[in-house]
C-alpha cells in the first residue's frame, strides 16, 4: 500500500529541483525519468489536488465565480465533520457568501473548492 505524499512535501521537492540541471533519475529500471519530467508531474499533481481538496475559505475567489462552499466543523468523534456543502459565490451586492437563494447569505462557510467541470453531452 502506497502512502500519499503530502502537498507541502511536493512543494519542497519542486523547490529543491527547481533549477537543477536536467538529468535522468531511475524510478524504475525500465522507466528512467528526467528531472524536467518529475517537475512537470509534481506541478500537475499540485494543480489537480487544488481542484479536488477542500481549501480554506480565506483563499476563495471573491469575484463572483461560482464555487463549492462548505462548513467543516470539529466534533469529538469526527474531527472534520462536513456540516453542509452547496454551490455558491461571493456576493459583492450583499457582501457575503451566497447561494443565490437567501440574501442573508450562508452560515459562515469554512472551506471551498472549484466546481467540477461539466461533462460534454454525448
Amino acid at each position: 500500500m502506497s502512502k500519499t505524499l503530502p502537498t507541502n512535501r511536493i512543494e519542497e521537492i519542486l523547490a529543491e529541483i527547481g533549477t537543477t540541471k536536467d538529468w535522468d533519475v531511475v524510478v524504475d529500471p525500465g522507466w528512467p525519468l528526467r528531472i524536467s519530467e518529475l517537475r512537470s508531474l509534481a506541478t500537475e499533481l499540485l494543480a489537480l489536488r487544488k481542484r479536488v481538496e477542500w481549501q480554506d475559505i480565506s483563499t476563495a475567489p471573491k469575484d463572483g465565480t461560482r464555487i463549492l462552499l462548505a462548513k467543516i466543523v470539529g466534533h469529538p468523534t469526527h474531527p472534520t465533520a462536513l456540516w453542509w456543502a452547496v454551490a455558491g459565490h461571493w456576493s459583492i451586492r450583499f457582501g457575503n457568501w451566497n447561494d443565490g437563494v437567501e440574501p442573508a447569505g450562508l452560515a459562515d462557510p469554512t472551506h471551498w473548492m472549484p466546481l467540477p467541470t461539466p461533462k460534454e453531452p454525448s
